[in-house]
């Protein structure tokens, strides 16, 4: 069962109670090959694919595993797919998911068809610019610069995308700028709740090229074969920065 929090300190507390029953079970599935379990997206049960080969030094990403052999999601985006289904989205009729050509985007427009979705192909193109892509046509669209009217949107998810965003602040204020009054935004990204202050792994010089202030991370990306650079490993001072924007 999922639970929300309004409150940092509500939310470390819960933190902190839950943390050595949450490392006994993360020990426990990774020691397993399959994992037997309910998909709430293919609403069955299921023999999960417990690694997918992404790592986190000798241990399995369990975000990144967890894999339905079903609907093909993995552990992070069935997460996003049920907190997307948790805010009521049968009342909306504008939203927008900042990626098209995953098995993600597929299942949430087959069940939201009003859901559209597009990718970031580089600053070169327009908000909106239709990109050839693997044989079809997919709207190219930043989360700093989406390119769609002030308050045109009831729902904006993006996938791990903040931490790969040089401007944090920008790509807040932009999501909340398309939002209608009772708009929603949903997002993962990896989240480091110890951390008081974000970590700051990199910036982009004047001149555009990339200043390292820590060993360049690299995360794996459908449309970039060598991966895509991490700016940030954010903290508990992301909240405020979410305040700050709107939210």
């Amino acid at each position: 069962m999922l639970s929300w929090y309004l409150h940092d300190l509500e939310f470390m507390s819960a933190l902190k109670a839950h943390q050595p029953a949450m490392d006994a079970a993360d020990a426990y599935v990774e020691s397993l090959e399959k994992l037997v379990g309910y998909c709430s997206v293919c609403e069955s049960g299921t023999s999960f694919q417990v690694s997918t080969g992404v790592m986190l030094g000798v241990h399995p990403s369990l975000r990144e595993g967890i894999q339905c052999p079903g609907c093909g999601l993995s552990n992070r985006n069935r997460l996003l797919f049920d907190a997307i289904k948790g805010v009521e989205p049968d009342r909306f009729r504008d939203g927008l998911i900042l990626e098209a050509t995953t098995p993600l985007y597929a299942v949430l427009n087959r069940r939201w068809p009003w859901l559209q979705g597009s990718e970031y192909f580089g600053d070169e193109y327009s908000p909106g610019e239709l990109v050839d892509f693997r044989g079809g046509k997919v709207p190219h669209r930043s989360v700093t610069r989406i390119g769609l009217p002030d308050a045109s949107l009831d729902l904006i998810a993006h996938n791990d995308v903040l931490e790969h965003v040089a401007d944090t602040t920008q790509a807040l204020r932009e999501c909340r700028r398309v939002l209608r009054v009772g708009g929603v935004s949903v997002f993962t990204m990896p989240f480091f709740p110890y951390r008081a202050q974000s970590l700051l792994r990199g910036r982009v010089r004047e001149d555009g090229s990339l200043e390292h202030i820590e060993p360049p991370e690299y995360h794996g990306d459908g449309l970039r074969p060598d991966g895509i650079y991490t700016f940030f490993h954010f903290g508990m001072d992301f909240l405020a920065m979410a305040r700050s924007a709107g939210f």
